[in-house]
Order: structure tokens, then C-alpha cells, then sequence
């Protein structure tokens, strides 16, 4: 019997779209975007950030060394957090009707950039102080020290959410973290690309 749904967040519950971030720096007047992205990934910047093992500053002048300018802080973070598109309300009424019934829960890589994006967001789009207020609770990557999809930071989540592997399922717009929670004895739900979690539900593909 499932008592306990555990979302994934960029992709499930909040539309991302991870190209905006180079288009945007261009606009700023970085000629290289591509060889930007391959740099940081070389780098394992955008894993690491999510992991607390590369902070926010250190993430920022990684991208100033290498393209040469001199961007700010603010302008940084509006290029990174234009990944970030919206939350449709109907998504955020679904949490509101499932948590009548089940632990709602989230469990999100992502960064201390974005988190204080987040929090704006359903600040002025959903009057939340903060976006731990739609779910039970919830866990960030970065917080954590762990990333999807190692599956320890899924035992974390069940340990410290008192949560039982077999009464929970994990919804995730990524196979491979799926796949590792699975692994450790939870549900899984591969939500694939033009699924909406919404209709998802309301279909009857998940319990309602």
C-alpha cells in the first residue's frame, strides 16, 4: 500500500529549461557559450554546486575566469536561474489534494542559488514563504552533500523521514534516478518527456 510520494522537483513539479542559461550569458557578451557548458562540465561545476562542494561564489568565478569578464554576482545568478520556468497552478493544487491522503514529499538536486529563487517564486506567485511549504517535507541535494542518482541519498530520505522504502514512490523525470531508488526498495515512476505529473495522476497511471 503506498502511503508516501516523493517528488522530484525541475522537470515534475517546476518546467526547466537548461538552455536558457547560455543564451542568456551570451547576452551579457560571453562569445563561447558552448565551450563554457563543456568547461563547467568538464569540471564537474553544475554536480558539485548541487553538492555543496563548490560554492555559489566559487561557481560564479569559474565562469568569470573563463570567459574573460567582469559579469556581477546578480547578473551570474539571473543567467543561472533563467533554467527556472514556472510552476502551473494546477500542479501546486494537486499537492494540496494528495497531501489529504499521503505524505507528500520532495527530494531535489539543486543549489543554494536556486533555492533562494525558489523561495521568491512561490512567494509571488503562491503567497509560500518558502517552497518547503507545498510538501510534508524536504530534502536538497546541496544541503544533503549528495546528488541523485547515488542511491544513498535515498536511504537518507527514508531514514530521516521515517519513511518505509515499500510504501513509497519516487517520481522522477530522469530514468537512471529511478533506477537507483528502485534500488533501494522504493517505487518508481519514470515520468518521460510530454507526461504531465497532472494527468499522470488523474489518469489513474498513479494512485489518487
Amino acid at each position: 500500500m503506498i502511503r508516501n510520494i516523493l517528488f522530484d522537483f525541475g522537470g515534475v513539479i517546476i518546467d526547466i529549461d537548461p538552455p536558457s542559461v547560455i543564451y542568456e550569458l551570451m547576452k551579457m557578451g560571453v562569445s563561447n557559450g558552448l565551450e563554457l557548458h563543456q568547461h563547467l562540465s568538464a569540471h564537474d561545476a553544475y554536480v558539485r554546486l548541487e553538492k555543496n562542494e563548490l560554492s555559489p561564489a566559487g561557481f560564479r568565478q569559474l565562469i568569470r575566469d573563463f570567459t574573460g569578464l567582469d559579469l556581477s554576482d546578480a547578473q551570474i545568478d539571473h543567467a543561472w536561474n533563467t533554467i527556472i520556468k514556472d510552476i502551473p497552478p494546477a500542479r501546486v493544487e494537486l499537492l494540496g489534494r494528495l497531501r489529504k491522503k499521503y505524505g507528500v514529499y520532495l527530494l531535489s538536486n539543486t543549489n543554494a542559488i536556486h533555492y533562494a529563487y525558489y523561495n521568491v517564486y512561490v512567494k509571488k506567485n503562491f503567497g509560500l514563504d518558502k517552497l518547503d511549504e507545498l510538501f510534508d517535507r524536504a530534502w536538497y541535494s546541496y544541503q544533503m552533500g549528495l546528488f541523485k542518482p547515488d542511491p544513498e541519498i535515498f536511504r537518507r530520505v527514508l531514514d530521516e523521514g521515517g519513511l518505509v522504502a515499500e510504501e513509497t514512490v519516487f517520481i522522477d523525470d530522469l530514468a537512471a534516478n529511478v533506477a537507483a531508488a528502485e534500488s533501494v526498495g522504493l517505487k518508481g515512476y519514470h515520468l518521460k518527456e510530454g507526461e504531465d505529473v497532472v494527468e499522470v495522476f488523474e489518469k489513474g497511471k498513479l494512485i489518487m
